[in-house]
């Protein structure tokens, strides 16, 4: 049963999960947004008060109705038949986001995904993305990086890091450590070896997330030479 954790009407609540279960989930998202549109007044009150009296930070988190809608998209998304049909996911997001989607709520979504383990789904996402224009950030090909380090798909992390820099989009270590986690995990040490070597030439930072991905790479792959040599390399850099 969906229940969006969050101070919703009962009625609004109800509504959703009756939606939810009809698999009607272009009318669940219009009654969540609904509902928070008219929260929303009570909410900002609420922040003010808490600004007031000195303890912003206990204010009410302002990206909740984000939270909850990328919930309600992401339970129908997770019940779609394996293997998944394209046609289907397009639906499914089309008829959820018809007037366009919030950037912070496809980060959830991609990024729920990810950590779920269903990449195919994640990168069908972003492909609907990609075909209906919609602008993609720094957060959105970071994410599906990462969805893709955990399942061990270097090639397409790599892709997309080929993607990112042709849109001009800034890629840092966090972008970086992913990849190269990509390819520890998929057993490539040599791909892992060269993301390190552009790193050092186009003066990217390396911390100690990409020197142990890195270095397991080489141990995965038989390669204790490199791994050793990688090991003395950030022993003399601390």
């Amino acid at each position: 049963k969906f229940r969006p954790q969050c101070g919703l009407s009962f009625a609004t609540e109800l509504s959703i999960n009756q939606c939810h279960r009809a698999h009607r989930l272009r009318h669940a998202t219009s009654s969540l947004l609904v509902d928070s549109a008219r929260a929303e007044s009570l909410r900002s009150c609420s922040v003010a008060a808490y600004d007031h009296a000195g303890e912003g930070d206990k204010a009410p988190d302002q990206d909740q109705p984000c939270k909850m809608e990328a919930s309600a998209v992401l339970e129908t998304l997770l019940r779609l038949r394996v293997p998944l049909r394209t046609d289907a996911v397009f639906s499914s997001l089309d008829q959820a986001f018809p007037e366009g989607v919030n950037p912070c709520t496809s980060t959830r979504i991609l990024s729920r995904l990810g950590k779920t383990g269903a990449l195919e789904t994640a990168l069908l996402v972003f492909s609907w993305h990609e075909i209906n224009k919609h602008e993609l950030n720094y957060y959105h090909f970071n994410t599906v990086i990462d969805a893709c380090a955990k399942k061990g798909s270097w090639e397409r992390a790599l892709q997309f890091l080929i993607v990112m820099a042709q849109s001009n989009i800034e890629s840092d270590t966090l972008t970086f450590n992913a990849a190269v986690s990509a390819c520890e995990n998929g057993g490539d040490w040599q791909k892992a070896l060269q993301l390190l070597a552009f790193m050092t030439c186009n003066g990217v930072e390396m911390d100690s997330i990409t020197c142990s991905a890195s270095i397991s790479a080489c141990s995965k792959g038989g390669r204790w030479e490199k791994a050793v040599q990688l090991f003395n390399i950030m022993t003399q850099k601390k």
